[in-house]
């Protein structure tokens, strides 16, 4: 691994951090709320958010689309699109559907799906911002 690594690493954990807010927070919270059960003490009010962890989980997420855009050999975003938005549909669905199996937290079952969908579009932007910066500086 190299400096250009950890720097789009940094990169898509930003960009994850930002997009998460815009996809889920804005875009998504409306039918978010209408799809899910509401169970008192389930999510936490935003003042008692833990904005460390918030931050952590991104740069988590950044970091794994980096790494794996640097081992694929990923070097321009629109390269990064595909396999970022598979990545990423497949973890959410993963998610998802554990989550259905094992809880009560979707009242909606499409939720699944669009979340899914959600989820590949944000990785697929992630991933890009990975791959162009792995693409800095190329002579490609």
């Amino acid at each position: 691994m190299n400096m250009k690594v950890l720097l789009a690493a940094l990169a898509a954990s930003v960009a994850a951090f930002l997009l998460g807010w815009g996809i889920y927070g804005i875009a998504l919270h409306s039918y978010s709320e209408a799809a899910m059960n509401k169970f008192d003490g389930f999510m936490k009010a935003e003042e008692n958010w833990s904005w460390l962890s918030l931050i952590a989980g991104n740069v988590a997420y950044g970091c794994l689309l980096a790494f794996i855009m640097w081992r694929m050999g990923v070097t321009t975003a629109k390269g990064a699109l595909l396999p970022g938005f598979v990545i990423g549909f497949l973890l959410s669905a993963n998610f998802d559907l554990m989550m259905h199996a094992m809880s009560n937290i979707f009242y909606e079952r499409m939720f699944i799906v669009v979340d899914a969908l959600a989820g590949g579009v944000m990785a697929a932007l992630t991933a890009a911002v990975a791959g162009l910066v792995l693409g800095s500086g190329s002579k490609s």
